[in-house]
């Protein structure tokens, strides 16, 4: 946290955005190093638009299969994965896949 959040801390921000995806795993830890700040998680807006999305274009699952879960990452897939078990608390080998972002 030091690494990445001392400069912000230092400008004694009011508001920090939880701007990344990954970043709500570590709300409550982000917000005890930086203190009296309140913190932004678009999580929960992003989440009801995609549901918008999904029931406009009718696009929800309405099965009553359970659906899976795959990982599409730009890192290398073993460094994913010890993260990943780490912060889910759960094993993710096997539903990963390397992309390339390409122009």
């Amino acid at each position: 946290m030091r690494l990445y959040l001392s400069n912000i801390k230092k400008g004694k921000p009011d508001l920090v955005v939880l701007a990344c995806t990954h970043y709500p795993i570590i709300k409550k830890e982000i917000k005890d190093f930086l203190g009296d700040v309140e913190i932004l998680d678009p999580a929960d807006l992003i989440s009801r638009e995609l549901k918008r999305f999904l029931v406009s274009n009718h696009l929800q699952n309405k099965s009553s299969r359970k659906g899976g879960v795959k990982f599409f990452v730009t890192d290398t897939v073993e460094h994913f994965a010890k993260n990943a078990k780490e912060l889910l608390r759960e094993e993710v080998s096997g539903k990963i896949e390397r992309i390339k972002l390409t122009q």
